[in-house]
């Protein structure tokens, strides 16, 4: 092997032309078939030609040279010597210096032979140094056999080092890296750390430039540029792993979509069922409906009668008050005239004016003493009357339809004050309620702000008992809740953890120590209350217990680390009994023990609970942690919305007592205005009038000097008026018969009507006049001909429930006949469905979980599979060739610009040009990937559909159908640029 120097012969090169960094020396030590001593290349900074027989060692010292600048993953070792493109050098190899093989005959199979022992050291050590700013950099790497495989480590240093000066002189690695250190050189345990310092010295800003020298470096033989450039400038990139990815997410999406055409193809067999089963059940509804409405018609008619009999009993009633009283009015008349008769005729027969004179003036003077009386009942009986807002004193018409009113305003102040103090008593419950949640809470806040655990107070009391009586302290009976609470990174799971945990939290640890003493305290006292606490024995810690689980609740906690053997005990607790996966919806459905956020815990595959009644936020429910600062703020703001309860409720109170004091003043008013029951008591003008008429008399009789005359006079008026007062006396008794028999009549029919209600409920009436209130509306409902318009009733009634029972038989058969064909067409889901009207509701059913459930989860699954991961596998996977692309472009330029420092001829030097591909494939295949994506805008089911058939046919088909060749062709990203070279001027500046 010789190394030839041929700068001198081949024209003038000044130091700037040499600029940089340049190779000085490379020296090698027990590397390869280099044995014993330093082997030393004296290159002085030159360009210079290695040539040598086969065999001799030329591709050895550059893969040495490889070694200190190329990291061993990208490191292309032997590539020149090797026509087979078989790799048989390794570290390894150089380092125990292999030369030749032999068979191994007991294993039968070749083995290598090595020039060294497992021990000796290898060195292999660059010297560069830049002429113009005169400074040194040397590289070295230290290789050795250590347990079967190569330790080293890695030098820097700004100054010339040698092998045989600075590698040779130790007994142990440790004393060489001693020596290096006291020399100002820099040691690297790491590649990257040693090749980031030699990079900062030599102004490499990134590896490409070694990548590039990694590929060239061994080349033998140059064919095509397209294929020298690709194949041994440019690394292929692995797409494989993409691909599979691709094909991995399309086939979970295959899955999805088959899913979503089987339940769409349910759905349409079961939408015919569905609407004639919606069509039998309105129909059977409204058959039941029919009937009920025939059932409850009499009833409905005789609540309507009846309140019609009750109005014209009210009228009748109200007549013979009236016409009582005025028979009551004509006897007393009658009286009254008989009297003056008589008197009349006395007086004639005895002619005795002055006698008669006195009888007036005393009559006269008894009738003004009773309008005083009857004028004072009067003014009592309309101050009454206008408080209770009725007419004031007019005739006995107003008179007795006020008492009428005052029996209904009776019955509404007695309803009124019923709800009133029904209304008060529930405020006072509330308001009782309030007050020993207020005192509850008050204790709450009082306890809580005395320590720093969130524990109740109800139960703390049991274990501070407890443990007084037991002369322990409350760090000897912990709760659970006391010694763990939820880490920082995972407070979105707090209110779903804390519910799980709840009933664990609240138990009480005992050692061992103490256990017999609680045993016998528990059995022993009434704790009034529940305690839960659990035996704590003495364990250590598990060295080959598995990490906690970042998802399960276990990882979400903290264990307060006070008592070793507590916490030992809970870990092992938590692992064992709690370990349920945080996880959403869709992972739910897939874990055996789980809980989401909201709350919803998995405790088995059949076992699932979900507690609602606190809100899950709720901080005042909260007992895990040693600091109750955030329960505190919860239950202080509970607190302030039970004190603004309390404060309403006490105005309310308030307002409903005034509004009692009202109605019972009301009461009250109205019991003194129904003490006047006869009209007569109030009549003062009546009595006026007559007292006008005995003035009248008095003076015709003393003005007239025919005493006789006017006597007879006065008695024949008397008689005269005594046949009318008669005559009307039997007119208002036929009247007032006539009205009783009405009012037998009516009553015998109330009665009727009654029993007609008791075997209906009020409610059912009602719905009835509801229902059938535009019908009603064709009847005018009085008294008289509401029998006629309760028979046209029932007639249409009738008419109508035949005609739904036919309509009915007629739906029946037709489900029967749809269950069977949906039954037949879908084997696999009904099973155990069977054909009759008992199975609807199954068939129902399934069509409700197929759409609200099956159908939109699918749909959800392929939306999210869509958008997320296959398209994320395609614009991933489009984005990784992109970028391969453009880091092809990106070293191309690179190597562009040193190549603009080398001259090709004295005027102009070569540059390397690139172009997208002009093959068919690969610009289709491109234009497919960016199909497959579509618009990303466009997100409806039909779009994905396309996008679904698109990635199917344009891509996956294409990806199993085609050969590999037409994959390798349009994945290698190499083949996407097609290279050329160019010759340019200096002079062109471009």
């Amino acid at each position: 092997m010789q190394i030839v120097l041929p700068i001198e012969q081949m024209g003038d090169f000044n130091d700037k032309a040499l600029a940089g960094f340049c190779l000085q020396r490379f020296e090698v030590l027990n590397w390869g078939t280099f044995d014993q001593r330093p082997w030393v290349m004296d290159l002085q900074g030159n360009i210079a030609l290695l040539t040598g027989a086969n065999g001799s060692g030329k591709s050895t010292l550059v893969d040495g040279l490889l070694t200190l600048l190329v990291a061993n993953k990208r490191r292309n070792y032997n590539q020149a010597s090797s026509m087979t493109g078989k790799n048989e050098r390794t570290e390894i190899s150089y380092v125990r210096g292999a030369y030749s093989h032999t068979r191994d005959e007991e294993f039968h199979r070749s083995k290598s032979k090595v020039l060294r022992d497992k021990g000796k050291p290898s060195v292999l050590l660059a010297y560069f140094s830049d002429r113009v700013s005169k400074q040194d950099v040397t590289l070295a790497q230290v290789l050795w056999m250590q347990d079967g495989s190569v330790r080293k480590f890695f030098v820097v240093a700004d100054a010339e080092l040698t092998i045989a000066s600075n590698f040779t002189q130790f007994t142990h690695i440790p004393d060489l890296k001693k020596q290096l250190k006291a020399l100002g050189a820099e040691t690297f345990e790491k590649f990257v750390d040693y090749s980031q310092q030699f990079r900062k010295r030599f102004g490499l800003e990134s590896e490409k430039a070694l990548d590039l020298f990694n590929q060239t470096v061994s080349i033998k033989e140059i064919g095509g540029l397209n294929d020298f450039v690709r194949n041994h400038m440019l690394e292929k990139a692995d797409v494989q792993t993409k691909i599979r990815e691709l094909q991995e997410s399309y086939e979970n999406l295959t899955i999805s979509h088959t899913a979503i055409q089987n339940a769409r193809k349910q759905l349409e067999a079961l939408l015919p069922l569905t609407t004639e089963a919606e069509k039998y059940t309105k129909l059977k509804k409204e058959v039941a409906k029919y009937q009920e409405s025939k059932d409850v018609a009499p009833a409905f008619f005789a609540s309507k009668k009846l309140d019609l009999l009750t109005q014209e009993l009210q009228k009748i009633e109200q007549n013979l008050t009236q016409l009582r009283h005025q028979r009551v009015e004509s006897d007393r008349r009658l009286s009254e005239l008989r009297d003056q008769d008589k008197q009349l005729y006395s007086a004639i027969d005895k002619d005795s004016d002055g006698q008669r004179l006195q009888e007036l003036t005393r009559e006269i003077k008894q009738c003004h003493d009773e309008v005083k009386t009857k004028r004072r009942q009067a003014q009592d009986y309309d101050r009454l009357a206008q408080l209770l807002n009725l007419i004031q004193y007019t005739d006995s018409t107003t008179f007795f339809a006020n008492r009428t009113q005052g029996e209904e305003l009776k019955r509404e102040i007695e309803t009124a004050l019923q709800t009133l103090e029904a209304q008060r008593d529930q405020q006072i419950l509330l308001g009782s309620d309030l007050q020993k949640q207020q005192a509850k809470l008050n204790d709450e806040l009082e306890s809580l702000r005395s320590r720093k655990s969130q524990i109740p107070k109800r139960n703390l009391d049991i274990r501070d008992r407890l443990a007084r009586d037991l002369n322990l302290n409350d760090t000897d009976l912990p709760f659970v809740g006391e010694l763990l609470q939820i880490r920082k990174e995972a407070q979105e799971w707090e209110g779903a953890i804390e519910r799980l945990l709840g009933g664990f939290g609240l138990s009480v640890l005992v050692s061992e120590a103490h256990y017999q003493a609680v045993n016998t305290y528990a059995n022993q006292t009434d704790l009034k209350g529940r305690l839960v606490y659990y035996r704590v024995t003495a364990s250590t810690p598990n060295p080959t217990q598995r990490a906690l689980d970042p998802d399960q609740v276990p990882h979400k906690l903290e264990i307060k680390q006070d008592n070793g053997r507590f916490s030992h005990w809970l870990r092992d607790q938590l692992v064992r009994q709690f370990n349920y996966v945080c996880c959403d919806e869709e992972q739910f459905q897939h874990e055996i023990r789980a809980i989401t956020r909201t709350g919803l815990i998995k405790h088995s595959k059949e076992r699932h609970e979900k507690d609602d009644r606190s809100r899950i936020s709720d901080r005042s429910q909260y007992i895990l942690g040693w600091n109750n600062a955030s329960k505190i703020n919860a239950l202080e703001t509970e607190l302030s919305q039970v004190n603004k309860q309390l404060t309403q409720i006490e105005k309310e109170i308030q307002s409903l007592d005034s509004q009692l004091k009202k109605r019972r003043q009301q009461t009250s008013s109205l019991e003194n205005f129904m003490r006047f029951t006869d009209f007569s008591e109030i009549d003062w003008r009546s009595v006026e009038l007559e007292c006008q008429n005995l003035q009248k008399q008095k003076q015709q009789l003393e003005a007239s000097s025919d005493h006789l005359k006017q006597l007879k006079a006065q008695l024949q008026s008397t008689q005269d008026e005594i046949a009318q007062v008669e005559q009307r006396r039997e007119a208002l008794i036929r009247e007032i018969q006539t009205f009783e028999n009405q009012q037998r009549q009516a009553k015998t029919e109330q009665s009727h009507c009654q029993k007609k209600l008791q075997s209906v409920a009020a409610s059912a009436i009602e719905e009835f006049a509801t229902r059938m209130a535009v019908k009603l509306r064709q009847y005018t409902m009085t008294l008289e001909a509401i029998a006629q318009d309760e028979s046209d009733l029932q007639k249409y009634l009738e008419q109508e429930l035949r005609q739904r029972e036919r309509q009915q038989d007629d739906s029946r058969s037709a489900l029967t006949i749809r269950m069977l064909n949906f039954k037949n067409a879908f084997p696999e889901i009904t099973v155990e469905l069977g054909t009759t009207l008992d199975f609807l509701d199954e068939y129902l059913k399934l069509k409700t979980q197929i759409e609200h459930d099956d159908l939109p989860r699918h749909q959800e699954r392929f939306k999210r599979l869509m958008t997320g991961k296959v398209i994320e596998a395609i614009v991933g996977f489009k984005a990784q060739l992109e970028k391969q692309e453009e880091e092809i472009e990106e070293n191309i330029d690179e190597l562009n610009k040193s190549l603009r420092q080398v001259d090709y001829t004295g005027s102009t030097y070569i540059e390397l040009c690139y172009e997208p591909s002009r093959n068919r494939e690969i610009r289709d295949f491109k234009q497919d990937l960016q199909i497959c994506l579509g618009d990303a805008i466009q997100q409806s089911a039909e779009d994905n559909e396309q996008r679904f058939y698109n990635i199917q046919t344009r891509l996956i088909e294409r990806f199993k159908s085609q050969e590999q060749r037409w994959t390798n062709l349009v994945t290698d990203v190499r083949n996407w640029l097609d290279f050329s070279v160019i010759e340019r001027y200096r002079s062109d500046k471009i």
